[in-house]
């Protein structure tokens, strides 16, 4: 078995240029059996055998100056490299093609770079307190908003509206604002951006309680910021519009002689229709 990895230290040693492999370069390393004998040294009692590694330069393992040895896996099998999970996402495809003679498939890049991004997620809610990730998941929140939405919040708040009703600015206005004045629009924020995973890794951070819904968890976390509890949850305009149309579109059928409930195409039964009274 092999292992691919970065140098924990400048302290190894390629077993094939003799040079010193730079921490942090990345380097291949092949597990074998030494004999605890072999260093030369007369000992009074035998030394049993271990398992030691051979590291080698990158570029070396993949040149024709490495002999395999007869224990040797296969180079060309991919399960027979470990530790490839924890290298960048080039280096996971450089080394693929390097095994098994074809890059990663886009699939599996997505699925990759989709894995480090929650990871990376998961660090910064394990590390960091309300304060600071509230006001970027607002942020990111608000930057989906359509401009009436920005400005329905503003007047439903209270907020001073700005005197440019450019996005931008109705954006800043609405951020400028104490959180504890807009719990429902940071609640919604929060809702949108964090999973409930991401939302007990942030509450075990504060040595918080991690059990109950999705809600709850929310309103916990809120409230590690001071954030009171509320029903006024906001809901953005531009969601509602797809929860509209999509049921729109799920009802939507022509005028059937055999059964003419309605003869409206795209009669939504959620709204009021003359035909109701048939």
């Amino acid at each position: 078995m092999y292992t691919a990895e970065y140098a924990k230290s400048s302290r190894s040693t390629c077993k094939i240029c003799k040079g010193k492999i730079e921490k942090n370069a990345l380097r291949i390393g092949k597990k074998v059996e030494m004999d605890g004998n072999a260093s030369g040294r007369r000992m009074d009692y035998d030394r049993p055998s271990f398992t030691g590694t051979y590291w080698y330069c990158y570029e070396c393992f993949w040149s024709p100056k490495y002999i395999p040895g007869k224990t040797d896996a296969k180079r060309n099998v991919w399960k027979n490299f470990n530790g490839y999970k924890s290298l960048s996402t080039e280096d996971q495809n450089k080394l693929h093609a390097k095994v098994t003679g074809k890059p990663l498939s886009d699939t599996a890049l997505t699925s990759i770079e989709n894995k480090k991004k929650t990871e990376e997620d998961l660090a910064v809610y394990a590390d960091s307190s309300p304060d600071v990730i509230l006001p970027a998941l607002l942020e990111k929140y608000l930057g989906a908003a359509l401009v009436t939405d920005l400005k329905s919040m503003i007047s439903r708040y209270r907020l001073q509206a700005p005197k440019s009703a450019k996005k931008y600015n109705l954006i800043r206005t609405v951020m400028d604002a104490p959180l504890t004045d807009i719990p429902g629009v940071v609640y919604a924020a929060v809702d949108k951006n964090m999973t409930a995973a991401d939302l007990k890794t942030s509450l075990s951070g504060l040595s918080l309680p991690v059990s109950g819904s999705k809600k709850v968890l929310i309103w916990r976390f809120l409230e590690a910021n001071d954030i009171k509890k509320t029903d006024d949850v906001w809901v953005l305009k531009s969601a509602i519009d797809r929860k509209n149309r999509k049921q729109t579109k799920k009802y939507e059928y022509e005028y059937d002689s055999d059964n003419p409930p309605c003869h409206h195409i795209g009669y939504n039964p959620f709204d009021k229709c003359e035909c109701d009274d048939y």
